[in-house]
């Protein structure tokens, strides 16, 4: 097969795959929501469930979270509730806690390394090091 005919055979077969997706589109959809539509009541009854017992439970909790998002949904100039805050270490920072810890077991006696010149925080790092560059 030459070029050309290789082109018009590869272009027949996208085409073919391309309208048989679009023609089958119709099924995939109805098929979809099908599955999406009992799944959405199980969610609305777990939902209305959960605000159920926290709101037996907790009332004025429940209240005041939904005023704070409320309020949030309406004027975003106030803080955003779903904002991560937590602070993640950094590789710096655990490279020095280890070696902290390893200079404490050295002070105390203890000497945890594979090898006399390779300490356990140098290995870690030499194998987040492997794993990077894989």
């Amino acid at each position: 097969m030459g070029p050309g005919a290789r082109r018009d055979t590869l272009d027949d077969h996208f085409g073919y795959y391309n309208w048989k997706k679009v023609t089958n589109s119709g099924i995939s959809l109805l098929s979809k929501i099908k599955t999406a539509i009992p799944e959405r009541e199980q969610h609305q009854h777990d939902f209305d469930e959960f605000n159920h017992v926290l709101s037996e439970e907790r009332p004025s909790e429940v209240v005041q979270w939904q005023e704070v998002v409320e309020n949030w949904e309406s004027d975003h100039s106030s803080k955003n509730l779903f904002e991560i805050t937590t602070v993640s270490m950094t590789l710096a920072a655990v490279h020095l806690k280890l070696s902290q810890q390893e200079a404490d077991d050295l002070e105390n006696g203890f000497n945890n390394s594979l090898h006399a010149d390779i300490s356990p925080s140098v290995l870690i790092s030499s194998g987040i090091d492997l794993e990077e560059q894989q």
